[in-house]
């Protein structure tokens, strides 16, 4: 049978233009996702949001490192393996500009077993004003299952463009050992130049001062706040395609550029699908 991760992308299709006009998008009749505005992000930190959204999105590879320091293969274990694991580190606040006042750290394992297989589940167990669990009938409880994890990571990594590193065919201890240790040599790295900035480094700050100085970027900044991501992210993208084919229409009229291997049509059309 072939791995369920390996056919993610063929299982699920999303309404583009419901994405770009910001609506809900309901996993299951429980568990829905909301589409954050560039003003709910700031408000909250963009740096802080993207690190939950990079962590609640992550895969294998993207924390092989964590993992094979806590003495685990990260090749060894799937993404809904490591869901599992991470799920209970996140608190609605965390959380609460994309899944709302859902708690995911209620979330316990649960053996689900089907007389055929067994298979691990996600169930969540509400609790009380002083913490202690409330007693749940797990065919009235919020459940993730494997599928509903996908669909839930699958939406997210689409929404804010995250799309982790897939490691494939790492074998041998060895070749494992220098992997590692050539990420720890870089993460080194990056955490000496941090350092030096004294400060997190914000990701959405360049793209809203490129996009409020383009002449062709229709709002002004005080309305931006009110603007969903994806339409954000969007325009950055449809911007820089715009400009992109004017720099080769220029090259094309002064001579200087050799158009014999290129599309033209597909190339010179700033209006064509950014996202196949």
């Amino acid at each position: 049978m072939e791995n369920i991760d390996n056919v993610a992308g063929n299982l699920f299709e999303y309404d583009e233009l419901k994405m770009y006009f910001g609506e809900d998008y309901w996993v299951t009749d429980r568990i829905c996702i909301t589409q954050p505005t560039l003003g709910d992000i700031i408000e909250f930190g963009d740096s802080k949001f993207y690190s939950v959204m990079a962590t609640l999105c992550a895969n294998t590879t993207s924390v092989r490192l964590q993992l094979w320091n806590m003495g685990i293969d990260w090749t060894k274990i799937s993404d809904y393996e490591l869901f599992i694991k991470l799920i209970r580190s996140f608190t609605p606040d965390d959380t609460r500009l994309v899944l709302g006042d859902l708690n995911l750290s209620w979330f316990i394992p649960y053996i689900k077993d089907n007389g055929e297989d067994k298979n691990i589940i996600l169930v969540y167990i509400p609790r009380d004003e002083n913490g202690n669990k409330i007693p749940t009938n797990i065919d009235d409880a919020i459940v993730i299952d494997e599928l509903v994890y996908l669909r839930i990571v699958d939406y997210l990594r689409c929404m804010f463009d995250i799309h982790p590193k897939v490691e494939v065919n790492v074998k041998g201890k060895t070749t494992k050992q220098w992997i590692i240790d050539e990420e720890r040599m870089n993460l080194e790295i990056e955490k000496k130049r941090r350092e030096k900035k004294k400060k997190k480094k914000s990701f959405l700050y360049p793209l809203i001062s490129a996009m409020v100085n383009h002449p062709g970027f229709k709002y002004k900044k005080n309305e931006l706040k009110e603007v969903g991501i994806v339409e954000f992210m969007d325009s950055v993208k449809r911007l820089q395609t715009y400009e992109s084919v004017r720099a080769l229409m220029s090259g094309m009229y002064s001579g200087m550029l050799d158009t014999s291997k290129l599309n033209l049509k597909e190339e010179l059309n700033w209006m064509r699908d950014l996202y196949k």
